[in-house]
């Protein structure tokens, strides 16, 4: 690998981790909205099949990125 093509995947990882890290404020913020409307089925024992996998959806793409969506993915699957 040439010096050359070594410093331009180390730039691109750098961008990469850059964006990522400038997602995790709406992250974190769309983790916490979408923990409000888990906690307020489960606690209203809604039992609306569409409203639960459309959460369950929304949630499947965080609980990829982190652990604090994976656990709130699991946490409505235990309770579908």
């Amino acid at each position: 690998m040439s010096k050359d093509s070594s410093k331009n995947e180390n730039d691109l990882f750098q961008e990469v981790s850059s964006m990522i890290e400038s997602l995790q404020p709406l992250i974190r913020q769309n983790l916490s909205l979408l923990t409000n409307q888990v906690d307020i089925l489960i606690k209203g024992r809604e039992r609306d099949d569409n409203r639960i996998q459309r959460l369950l959806d929304a949630l499947l793409d965080y609980a990829g990125m982190c652990e604090e969506g994976l656990a709130l993915f699991k946490r409505l699957c235990r309770y579908y």
